[in-house]
């Protein structure tokens, strides 16, 4: 068990930015600070391209994360959308942003 404590958002932000620079070892010590269920709720969310692009574009938006939670992934994906802007979506409102 791990002596510090990352908000899911912290550590999604930093398992996608380990990802996309190529660093799989940094980003698997990332999702070792995840429980076992929540690692599960990370490999199925980052399976939905759709989610992940959509989450992507709000990464860098810092204040948005202290709330994330992926304990709520099943939950979306259990809305079966099929587009991230669909309405009822609970990414919806991020499309909008360039």
């Amino acid at each position: 068990m791990n002596s510090l404590n990352f908000a899911d958002g912290e550590i999604y932000r930093k398992v996608r930015y380990y990802q996309a620079i190529g660093r799989i070892f940094i980003e698997s010590k990332w999702r070792a600070y995840l429980s076992k269920d929540k690692q599960k709720d990370l490999r199925r969310l980052l399976k939905r391209r759709d989610y992940v692009a959509a989450l992507d574009k709000l990464r860098f938006i810092h204040g948005l994360w202290a709330g994330f939670s992926f304990g709520k992934v099943h939950w979306w994906l259990g809305m079966k959308c099929r587009e991230v802007n669909c309405r009822g979506c609970p990414l919806e409102f991020s499309t909008d942003i360039h």
